[in-house]
């Protein structure tokens, strides 16, 4: 008993250790992976009803609720936040196991959990795993891609048990602010409207505002409204006379090859370069220039019923009609565009995406979450499909699902022979890559992790900065600073040698300005 509570405490103070006087939200409840436990208690009567009711106005409505959130951390309890369930083909699961938006600051900006506005929770439609938006999302911000944080959650409905849930990050000001430095750039959504024929496909629709406003939700500067940078943008995709020149203006080229990269490695073709949908791009500073970011990956590792058949033989070059993805097509037309895209791929593959990499990952998600699974009733698969799809694929009511392990195998050996076909050298590509986008702070997964002795650290300042980087023990004690001072903007490196530190589990923070952040290592002698 004593040695669970140090062990509680320890994590306790540590959360609030790293959470220091500049948190960056969110840091505290992405720390480490874990479920945490969520009730929504509504006073409404009949509150399922009337949810459902608000869904199918359209109107985003939310409803009152009050929210208790227990984790390692401790037990947060917040009055009169807004509750609505959200989704599309999402909505379809069965047994009633809705996706949700929460918000907390709905009717009180003073609300935030961790720093957080909001969240959102994802049923795992279509998915026996429970794991693939998780996965891929962690690749993501492993990689240095521009994509939200995700954990997992038991939620409760005036204490029902609804099952377990993928916790996403909300891509919202605070979001923005974390990962590019400022919010104050136009920030728009992909609709999810696939099944009304409606994509945001980037494709040119005429001159006017209008011809766009049900393909894109503007997110941010609401009340000016202007879309002109959008227009810009897309004008410059379909009609540029010389797109090799002045794309790269209007889009971060290099960030997008690692978003298309990244959809085509892992199959997720529920996205842009499929059903044209879900991703956000953040016009960086108001410059006129935007970023990708990524969003809604639950039907990764091939899972989208609307995608390919043999997804782990897929073409490194895949996209469901290069008419209408134009996106997608000056990318793999214009040769120049294509070698970088191809060598971020390259890079991509061989330094994320491999077995020894990915299936310790995927294990240890599975013991975080299996008595989770266990206790959810209302889930779409049994619990040995649960298992089954952790390694080998199936086929269920007529679909073939991948199983991960077997998919991340079969994948990268593809990807491998292809690359070779094409003549694409993937260790220039990983010598030669950058890990990160010039305009975002980030800090990187090390490499290798786990290590013995040695590990590499890598992060980006998109302006000079003041940057100290620390590394902590598991009980939360300062053990050594790798870096202090100013540093110029760029990517930079340190290297930790744990030579003379035992085995175990150590933490590194970087404090960069008002940009914090902390990851986990594994030191094995």
């Amino acid at each position: 008993m004593k040695k669970h509570l140090l062990v509680f405490v320890s994590l306790f103070l540590f959360s609030f250790i790293v959470q220091g006087n500049a948190q960056t939200s969110g840091n505290v409840v992405f720390a480490t992976n874990q479920v945490y436990r969520i009730d929504l208690d509504f006073t409404q009567a009949n509150f399922f009803d009337s949810l459902i009711f608000y869904y199918n106005q359209g109107l985003e409505t939310n409803m009152f609720a009050k929210v208790t959130i227990t984790g390692t951390q401790g037990v947060m309890t917040m009055d009169t936040i807004g509750v609505r369930m959200k989704g599309n083909s999402t909505f379809s699961h069965p047994n009633n196991k809705k996706p949700f938006k929460v918000t907390f600051d709905e009717y009180n900006d003073d609300k935030l959990w961790d720093g957080m506005k909001s969240i959102t929770l994802n049923n795992c439609y279509l998915d026996p795993t429970f794991m693939r938006e998780k996965m891929h999302l962690d690749f993501c911000r492993d990689a240095g891609i521009a994509a939200p944080r995700c954990n997992f959650a038991n939620v409760y409905l005036n204490g029902v048990l609804y099952g377990l849930y993928s916790m996403v990050e909300s891509v919202d000001k605070k979001f923005l602010k974390h990962r590019f430095g400022n919010s104050n750039g136009n920030n728009f959504k992909a609709v999810d409207a696939f099944t009304n024929s409606i994509f945001s496909d980037l494709k040119w629709y005429g001159t006017t505002q209008a011809s766009y406003s049900n393909r894109y939700e503007l997110k941010t500067n609401e009340e000016e409204n202007d879309w002109t940078d959008l227009l810009q943008l897309i004008d410059t995709i379909n009609l540029g006379t010389n797109a090799a020149v002045t794309l790269p203006a209007k889009i971060n080229l290099p960030t997008y090859y690692k978003q298309l990269a990244t959809d085509i490695i892992f199959g997720n073709y529920d996205s842009y370069v499929g059903s044209g949908r879900n991703y956000y791009i953040y016009d960086v500073n108001a410059s006129g220039k935007f970023d990708w970011i990524a969003w809604d990956a639950s039907l990764s590792f091939g899972a989208y019923p609307g995608g390919v058949s043999n997804p782990e033989t897929a073409s490194l070059t895949y996209v469901s009609s290069t008419t209408n993805r134009p996106l997608v097509a000056r990318v793999y037309n214009i040769p120049a565009f294509k070698t970088a895209y191809l060598t971020s791929l390259c890079a991509l593959a061989k330094t994320y995406f491999s077995s020894a990499r990915l299936n310790p990952k995927i294990d240890s998600i599975a013991n975080l979450i299996r008595a989770s699974v266990t206790a959810d009733t209302k889930k779409q698969y049994t619990l040995t499909q649960f298992e089954n799809g952790l390694i080998s694929d199936q086929t269920i009511s007529g679909r073939r699902l991948p199983g991960l392990k077997a998919y991340i195998s079969s994948r990268a050996a593809s990807i491998n022979s292809q690359l070779t076909t094409l003549g694409v050298s993937c260790e220039t590509a990983i010598s030669n890559e950058p890990n990160f986008v010039s305009t975002s702070f980030e800090l990187a997964q090390n490499f290798p992790n786990p290590f013995n002795p040695i590990t590499k650290i890598q992060f980006n300042l998109p302006k000079s900065s003041d940057v100290k980087l620390t590394v902590f023990d598991a009980v939360g004690k300062e053990v050594t600073v790798l870096l202090s001072g100013n540093m110029e903007a760029g990517v930079h490196s340190a290297i930790w040698d744990g030579m003379n530190f035992s085995s175990g589990v150590y933490y590194y923070r970087i404090q960069a300005g008002d940009f914090m952040e902390t990851r986990k290592m594994i030191l094995m002698k």
